[in-house]
């Protein structure tokens, strides 16, 4: 019995000391969007237009090309440096529009 007491008693301090001690945490300030203007809006959707319209030119179209060996894989390193070409030209470009 006494030793039930003692848990309680225990119990009892530990939870006070913890509610006189807990800090309450202020709710965080709502996010703020930047403006956006019209004439910037336009002018990434037209990095956008241009990127996509340069990584179309990076596909070749044409009859299906067949390798002497077989298993091969075709050569797709022109494509990639094309595309990554592409992607930098809209970075770039995008970072001119906030300005």
């Amino acid at each position: 019995m006494r030793y039930v007491l003692c848990v309680l008693l225990l119990a009892a301090g530990a939870s006070t000391a913890f509610a006189q001690n807990a800090q309450t945490v202020p709710a965080p300030p709502p996010p703020t969007l930047l403006p956006q203007t019209a004439t910037s809006t336009s002018c990434l959707i037209t990095c956008d237009t241009v990127a996509a319209t340069c990584q179309n030119g990076c596909i070749v179209v044409g009859p299906a090309v067949t390798t002497s060996t077989p298993g091969a894989i075709p050569n797709t390193a022109g494509i990639s440096s094309c595309n990554l070409a592409c992607t930098t030209q809209a970075l770039v470009c995008k970072q001119g529009c906030t300005r």
